[in-house]
């Protein structure tokens, strides 16, 4: 009998939504570059876009699921 997966499939879509406004509240609230000056500025510019980056990998994973590669469907095979 295989392992049951951590995160069921039908949990994977609102954690992805979960994950990206997290990441965007997190973006907001530490990476206040608009306030900065310097080389301060650029390190939160850098970290700001990061976590964007970040959220457009998580809202990839909502629109496309978990796909062939899914945890759930490696361990179900027999």
């Amino acid at each position: 009998m295989a392992p049951r997966p951590i995160w069921p499939r039908s949990a994977l879509r609102p954690l992805a939504i979960l994950v990206v406004l997290y990441t965007f509240d997190t973006a907001l609230i530490g990476h206040h570059y608009w306030s900065m000056n310097g080389m301060d500025r650029f390190e939160a510019l850098i970290n700001f876009y990061k976590n964007i980056s970040i959220m457009g990998g998580f809202l990839l994973l909502y629109l496309t699921g978990g796909g062939k590669f899914a945890v759930d469907r490696l361990m179900s095979r027999d």
